[in-house]
């Protein structure tokens, strides 16, 4: 399958810098939070979960887990995954991904954290579900692996307004892509 568009221009950038840093290493395993909410959907709605899932059948070694809450999401990624051949090298899971990982439950560094869960609009307590959830996950993102997130209206606005001053206050990630996808590369533990 050739490479297809994506995400529209507000996350073009993210993926296509992703995708270039991603295929640089030897063995890549990449989460994402949050999945494919529409079949065919490379405009938005979920454009990630086919996106890693290509990318992840375009690298000679790598994995790719996509977690939703809502098995409609995981059942429209398995659908369309098969559909366009891009499903080997990729694990669905139905799970709160929170108690996912408050259960310990990933065993592995990843290389690539993608959080787009839980829809952001105000009071919605998006930015403190993906503040948790990020403050679980962190120990698994590998020094020089990356924290995408999605759904940044401005820098203190959207599903990463906790998290954003936090790792750069912490001086342990720097922002390596400020839009509407933010792209944070981690420099130390």
């Amino acid at each position: 399958m050739n490479k297809p568009k994506y995400g529209g221009k507000n996350r073009m950038i993210g993926f296509d810098f992703i995708e270039k840093e991603m295929m640089k290493l030897k063995e890549i395993s990449i989460l994402e939070i949050g999945s494919l909410r529409f079949p065919d959907s490379w405009d938005g709605h979920g454009c990630a979960t086919l996106f890693f899932a290509w990318l992840v059948n375009n690298h000679p070694k790598a994995k790719f887990v996509t977690v939703d809450i809502d098995p409609k999401c995981i059942d429209n990624a398995v659908k369309a995954t098969n559909k366009l051949g891009i499903s080997n090298n990729v694990k669905f899971i139905t799970a709160d991904a929170i108690d996912l990982f408050k259960g310990k439950n990933v065993i592995e560094k990843l290389d690539c954290v993608y959080l787009d869960g839980w829809d952001y609009f105000p009071n919605s307590q998006s930015e403190k579900k993906h503040f948790e959830l990020f403050k679980l996950v962190d120990e698994y993102i590998k020094v020089g692996g990356y924290l995408l997130i999605d759904d940044m209206y401005s820098p203190t606005s959207g599903k990463g307004e906790l998290i954003i001053p936090n790792v750069l206050e912490s001086k342990r990630y720097i922002m390596v892509i400020h839009g509407y996808m933010v792209v944070l590369k981690k420099i130390k533990e």
